[in-house]
């Protein structure tokens, strides 16, 4: 928010542009009262792709398979799980799924996602969606277990993990996606160098094999084609905020 209330009254002359992820669109749809307006006061220049999420349990817990996380949110008790704070990417995603299993779950907000993943470590709580490249490291040193992927096909570098199409939630496929943003007014030529530069960058091979290792799908779309996928984002998020009654305290 602070940085996007910065870029939002710059210089519309390309040299003060602003990185979007999936939890600035949630907040322009979470918060009632913010200084800015992503639709009115930027103009998209690109979006160049997104890491899936994954569902990450402790390597110490009971919970083997998603036959058994799925036992313990329609259990009784319900269950724990974690978040970077209340209103990102994590925490909607696992409020969905529980609310999709008809389960309970006691929501634990951490202050980040790294401080969210030493709940996870420490065997705190019961589940978190982290991203790929956050879990990547940790799941291939066996301290996490991942029990479903969030892309549309098995991971090369997480062969044994199931996606959610394949454990009956094709529906279920929230991503950390990223797009750069100009202010408004900024001149349609500039917009142009800029996307053409940031595509040419992200489809380098050498770029291009680095990010997939983390399990980076590349998917350059245009301003238009921005400006259309933030708005269907906005629309799903907004359901799942509003069907779950979720509010943050400003």
């Amino acid at each position: 928010m602070i940085g996007t209330e910065v870029v939002a009254p710059a210089k519309p002359d390309g040299c003060t542009i602003l990185s979007l992820t999936a939890s600035g669109v949630v907040v322009s749809v979470l918060q009632e009262k913010l200084p800015y307006n992503l639709e009115r006061e930027f103009t998209p220049i690109i979006s160049v792709g997104s890491f899936p999420m994954v569902l990450a349990v402790p390597v110490g817990s009971k919970l083997n398979s998603f036959a058994d996380l799925v036992a313990a949110i329609t259990s009784t008790d319900g269950i724990t799980y974690a978040s970077g704070g209340a209103g990102t990417l994590a925490h909607l995603s696992a409020v969905r799924l529980i609310k999709e299993l008809n389960g309970t779950g006691n929501h634990i907000p951490y202050r980040g996602n790294n401080d969210a993943i030493q709940g996870l470590l420490g065997n705190h709580v019961q589940m978190f969606f982290p991203s790929t490249a956050e879990a990547l490291p940790l799941a291939n040193s066996g301290k996490i277990r991942l029990l479903g992927v969030t892309s549309e096909e098995r991971l090369p570098t997480l062969p044994d993990v199931p996606t959610m199409k394949e454990l009956r939630f094709a529906e279920f496929n929230p991503r950390l996606w990223y797009a750069f943003l100009a202010p408004a007014n900024t001149p349609a030529n500039i917009v142009s160098r800029l996307h053409d530069a940031f595509a040419k960058a992200i489809t380098d091979p050498s770029v291009r094999e680095r990010l997939t290792a983390l399990g980076f799908s590349i998917d350059v779309k245009d301003p238009a084609a921005v400006s259309v996928f933030m708005k269907e984002e906005a629309v799903r998020w907004g359901k799942v905020i509003k069907d779950n009654n979720i509010t943050v305290v400003n």
